[in-house]
């Protein structure tokens, strides 16, 4: 059965979107030619040691094997990789793949919706101090030990945060949320002014 699928290229791995294939990570379950597939990280993502020719798709009480052939066109990339709550990922794919949002990772675009991705990761890091975030904003308070003098900084982040395809944009998070601990931890390990002791 012929197909015109795309395949992902990766190093020295190749992987193929297969929605017919089972979800579970079933044994034997996809082979390329002859060749076991191993399942990727996310759901229908299969990946091999080899561009494949010919795949077959066996699923549990269905005897004959879904047969798929390539040639399958190239598009260089891995398979997705999993978000941060509430983030989202927008492309303007080619047009030819306008239907297939499973290859939107590997198109520019941007990250959207990780504010509160970043509450959680501060406010797992710093748990005593006070951290409040709202819209674009970060703010982070704490006082003296005597409780007398308080501090507050805010921060702004992005509203998005753009990237060549989905996995730099995750880098780009990533550094810009390891920049935002090491403030928070400067700001934190400063010291009073007027009795020199260090908040908390």
């Amino acid at each position: 059965m012929p197909t015109n699928e795309y395949a992902l290229h990766d190093g020295d791995r190749w992987f193929l979107y297969l929605p017919q294939a089972p979800h579970e990570f079933a044994t034997e379950a996809v082979l390329a030619d002859g060749l076991q597939g191993e399942p990727a990280q996310l759901d229908h993502w299969w990946g091999f040691d080899h561009k494949p020719e010919r795949v077959e798709i066996r699923r549990e009480n269905d005897p004959e094997p879904i047969v798929l052939t390539g040639p399958w066109l190239e598009i260089s990339g891995a398979p997705p990789q999993l978000l941060p709550p509430g983030t989202r990922w927008f492309v303007n794919l080619p047009f030819a793949l306008r239907e297939r949002a499973e290859y939107a990772h590997v198109f520019p675009g941007h990250l959207v919706g990780f504010r509160g991705y970043i509450y959680d990761t501060i406010h797992k890091a710093y748990g005593d101090a006070r951290v409040y975030i709202y819209e674009n904003t970060l703010r982070v308070r704490t006082a003296s030990s005597d409780g007398l003098v308080i501090m507050s900084r805010d921060w702004t982040f992005p509203d998005h945060i753009e990237g060549s395809n989905l996995a730099v944009a995750l880098e780009h998070l990533e550094d810009y949320v390891d920049g935002l601990l090491a403030e928070v931890a400067d700001f934190l390990d400063a010291r009073c002014a007027q009795c020199g002791e260090r908040w908390y």
